[in-house]
């Protein structure tokens, strides 16, 4: 048998029903407050307002509404779409903008209604979805008349002088379109595309765009004109009358024209803009092929200075007076019969790592490896005018390193090496050789053939140089020997001087280019 509450403990229980019993008071107090708050707040709101269940039934609708539409609360609560409000001419755009907002939440929109009286007017309406619990409750839309702008909007499209000053004298085409038929061009479109106004008006115009950009045009148009978010300013190309492709930017727009929406279609002719663009673009290529022919062959110093040099560099070919540099290890080949293909590879690539850097310092541009041997001239495509001095500077530089390369191939149980150098310096053809599919920047001419001849006679580690270089350096060049040789496919013997040193510095700074 349940034991019955002592008087104090029904007093304590009495003390706490009491406290839940003004907590529910407090509440309905609360709620009341905010309810009645949040009721002033929409009854008092200056813009229109409108409350839609997700059935699309009017839940509510402020004063301001009313007042605007002309139709009363009770008229309207409970009404589903489409509502009275929708016209006839915009019923399709409008119910397409109210699925629109239901599906995908908040946006903003410019609708034509009209009243109950049948008077039109413009709003544009924020919508906003109010959910609970991810669980949508009502949607929440808020009005903001515009009909005195686009009023005006319209009068400025109507009015005569307003037309000849905004439109008739706009440097860009107008073309005024409604069911894609032009109603309407300015003197720019006639002049843009060859056609007089008694001849364009009247005509559809996708017979003006270009074949490959017709299904372009008509689908932005359509899906404009129903309201869909598309793209105002987009590129095409028109045919002018004369059968010749022009490149227009479009910017189209929604209007009501003559009391039917309408599409006004700026044009802009972007020929000009193409043709930049197009420079612009070959610019580019240019650069990187510069950088590409030129990245493996020059320092990146010179690489920079020829893209920064105003006249850059002639690609297509020019006759320069350069110096020729060829080099070629002696004895190599017959060396290499004992070794491994691998060991081989190993030190051609120490070698040649080694020279390279050292013609680059020098502002030299490598021609070609050929197997051991080292084509490279001076003078281009920077026109150094010191080039004969650079080309015997880096022989002597490049002599000098063979200690130390000769010193790592004994420690690596590699015989010593020797290199002979051949200079000569000439006028040659210089330019960007070769086919659109493979090409490159070289240099051609016999000065290259005398080149080679030169280092053929060379002994040891000797640096050879013809008549024309040493006319050039004269006191600057150190001598130590010279010699008559008949060299092959010349019938006059030919003095070469055997190079000791030179004098004056202040070469790698030049060849840096600064």
């Amino acid at each position: 048998m349940a034991k019955n509450p002592t008087s104090e403990e029904l007093k304590e229980r009495i003390e706490e029903l009491g406290k839940e019993a003004k907590k529910y008071r407090q509440a309905e107090e609360t709620l009341q407050e905010s309810e009645e708050f949040n009721s002033a707040l929409l009854n008092n709101a200056p813009n229109p307002i409108l409350v839609i269940n997700p059935d699309t039934s009017i839940r509510y609708v402020n004063p301001a509404l009313e007042e605007m539409t002309g139709f009363s609360f009770q008229e309207l609560i409970g009404l589903r779409a489409p509502y009275p409000w929708w016209t006839e001419g915009t019923l399709h755009k409008s119910q397409k903008d109210f699925e629109d907002a239901i599906h995908k939440g908040a946006r903003r929109v410019e609708e034509l209604f009209q009243k109950k009286n049948g008077e039109r007017f413009w709003v544009k309406i924020t919508s906003t979805p109010v959910k609970s619990n991810t669980e949508f409750k009502y949607y929440l839309t808020n009005w903001v008349d515009i009909n005195d702008r686009k009023h005006a909007e319209e009068a400025l499209l109507e009015s005569e002088d307003k037309y000849r000053n905004l439109v008739e004298r706009a440097n860009d085409a107008i073309i005024i379109l409604q069911d894609t038929i032009v109603q309407y061009v300015n003197p720019r479109a006639s002049e843009m595309m060859g056609y007089t106004p008694e001849e364009s008006i009247g005509t559809l115009f996708p017979q003006y765009v270009h074949p490959d950009d017709i299904e372009t045009a008509i689908d932005r148009y359509n899906r404009r004109l129903s309201g869909e978010d598309v793209p105002q300013i987009y590129e095409l190309s028109l045919v002018h009358k004369d059968g010749r492709r022009v490149p227009v930017e479009i910017n189209g727009g929604v209007i009501n024209y003559k009391g039917k929406p309408a599409d006004m279609v700026i044009i802009r002719d972007i020929t000009e803009r193409k043709l930049a663009e197009k420079n612009l673009e070959m610019e580019r290529a240019e650069r990187a092929f510069i950088r590409e022919t030129f990245g493996a062959y020059v320092s990146e110093e010179v690489v920079t200075k020829i893209l920064e040099s105003p006249e850059g560099v002639n690609l297509g070919g020019e006759m320069r007076e350069i110096t020729i540099l060829v080099s070629d290890l002696r004895e190599f080949t017959p060396l290499t019969e004992s070794m491994e293909s691998s060991q081989v590879v190993g030190i051609i690539n120490r070698y040649l790592e080694k020279m390279t850097a050292i013609i680059m310092r020098y502002g030299g541009t490598i021609d070609e490896f050929i197997g051991d041997g080292i084509l490279v001239f001076f003078g281009a495509p920077i026109p150094f005018p010191d080039h004969p001095k650079r080309a015997v500077a880096c022989a002597l530089d490049m002599q000098a390193s063979m200690d130390e390369f000769n010193s790592e191939s004994i420690r690596l149980g590699i015989p010593e090496l020797q290199m002979g150098i051949g200079i000569n310096c000439g006028e040659l053809v210089i330019g960007n050789i070769g086919s659109k599919k493979r090409k490159k920047y070289g240099a051609m001419g016999s000065p290259i053939n005398v080149a080679f001849r030169v280092e053929s006679q060379t002994s040891g580690g000797e640096i050879l140089v013809t008549s024309s270089v040493q006319t050039r350096l004269a006191e600057n060049l150190q001598i130590d020997a010279t010699r008559e040789v008949n060299l092959k496919g010349f019938d006059e013997p030919m003095t070469l001087f055997r190079v000791a040193g030179i004098r004056g510095g202040g070469i790698l700074d030049k060849a840096s280019g600064s």
